[in-house]
């Protein structure tokens, strides 16, 4: 009895139950804990949103309802109409934290010192079997993350869906990827996909710096051109427009865009190596 006390005990440690996921979520959240019972999506929602979600993470929310065959209806006055959606900013007096406080959720994950779009996922019984989610963050930004999780759980289906909260952050500010490499430079539609990837795993910053591309580095202070030839296109060079819809991109998924410059030999034989940078910069903030 006590060899089998000893291996039940050791198991506990090994797999505590906060620890066994209902959802394969990527990254891995930093904690799954299941609820009670199974619950399903209606194909029509209605959705209860605080002052401070901002449009984007509207959209997205939409975005992610739509591809999974739900429609969505946002509530223009939801503090006093139960919604099956709502989605919260920490201390904003908004129906995120009511929510919160009907469920008894632990806050204390939103305020965790040091880490980064900290943010809630709590997914419970609305009422016979129907689907309430809040996702309240710290921010806008934060709620925005949590969507990410969402749209892996409804990867599953809409129907049958294990209770769950889940409590998650970033351990670092930045989260991304740069494009830094030597050769053909992405495209710019491979550069979009990727963007949308990102918002998916909840990365949050693009670096842009392809060696093969002229104005980055070996013509680096001079401006985009506004137009291509074939040749140029099929060589992965860009112009003005590619960057403005790649940027455009990267707000609605909530990428941030950090341009690269690479001046070479320049740092060390241009005496006015500063002064250009800083233009060929100023340039790239206003495209």
């Amino acid at each position: 009895m006590k060899k089998k006390s000893l291996f039940i005990g050791m198991a506990a440690l090994i797999f505590p139950s906060t620890m066994m996921a209902q959802y394969t979520i990527y990254p891995v959240p930093h904690e799954q804990t299941a609820g009670t019972g199974k619950v399903s999506f209606p194909t029509k929602v209605t959705v209860s949103c605080d002052k401070g979600i901002d449009q984007s993470t509207k959209n997205r929310l939409t975005n992610i309802l739509s591809a999974h065959g739900i429609t969505a209806t946002f509530l223009d006055d939801a503090s006093s109409v139960a919604a099956n959606i709502y989605l919260g900013v920490n201390g904003t007096n908004g129906r995120g934290n009511a929510v919160a406080a009907e469920l008894g959720l632990s806050l204390d994950v939103l305020s965790k010192e040091g880490k980064f779009d900290r943010h809630i996922v709590s997914l419970t019984d609305g009422g016979q079997g129907t689907a309430r989610l809040l996702v309240l963050g710290e921010n806008t930004d934060a709620t925005f993350c949590g969507l990410a999780s969402l749209e892996q759980m409804l990867d599953n289906g809409i129907a049958d869906l294990e209770t769950v909260t889940i409590n998650d952050y970033a351990d670092l500010k930045e989260r991304g990827i740069i494009e830094g490499f030597y050769g053909k430079p992405y495209s710019s539609s491979v550069r979009k996909d990727l963007l949308r990837f990102m918002m998916r795993y909840k990365m949050n910053c693009y670096v842009y710096g392809p060696k093969s591309d002229p104005y980055h580095s070996g013509k680096w202070g001079e401006p985009y051109p506004t137009e291509l030839t074939e040749s140029q296109k099929a060589s992965g060079f860009v112009c003005q427009q590619d960057l403005k819809d790649f940027t455009s991109v990267a707000a609605d998924t909530k990428v941030s865009v950090v341009w690269a410059i690479h001046p070479g030999n320049a740092i060390m034989y241009s005496a006015t190596v500063v002064d250009d940078v800083m233009k060929k910069f100023g340039s790239m903030y206003d495209l």
